[in-house]
């Protein structure tokens, strides 16, 4: 998760542990990249408005990265108007706030089981009842 609202980012923190995923945290895009770098995530939520590198930098420095060129990337924002930054990007898919916790969670467990992380892991997915 790439926030630098700590209340925001611990509000998605806690929720997609409750899921018993696992969970690492950056308050900018740099600690982002840096993060990234050190253990390669399966999917990552990033902020649209990140301090000392944006979320496009971001998002584009992640995706010339072999190890995370392929994991799925969801931008979370209040602003309607960023579907300029997926597609320049390279963004996953855009999420506009208000979010349910529920929406969320079946959002990112779809992406989770489309990329394989599961299989890779030995995890199993949790059930959804649908959103």
């Amino acid at each position: 998760v790439a926030e630098d609202e700590r209340f925001r980012a611990a509000a998605l923190a806690d929720l997609l542990q409750s899921d018993n995923w696992r969970v690492a945290r950056a308050a900018s895009g740099v600690d982002a990249l840096d993060l990234a770098q050190e253990t390669p995530p399966d999917l990552i939520l990033v902020d649209t408005h990140l301090p000392f590198l944006s979320a496009p930098e971001l998002v584009r420095r992640l995706r010339a990265r072999s190890e995370t060129a392929a994991v799925p990337i969801l931008t979370v924002t209040s602003v309607m108007t960023t579907g300029g930054l997926k597609e320049a990007a390279g963004v996953t898919r855009n999420l506009y706030r208000p979010l349910t916790a529920s929406r969320l969670q079946s959002i990112v467990q779809r992406y989770l089981d489309e990329s394989g992380s599961f299989a890779r892991y030995g995890v199993t997915p949790r059930v959804s009842s649908g959103a």
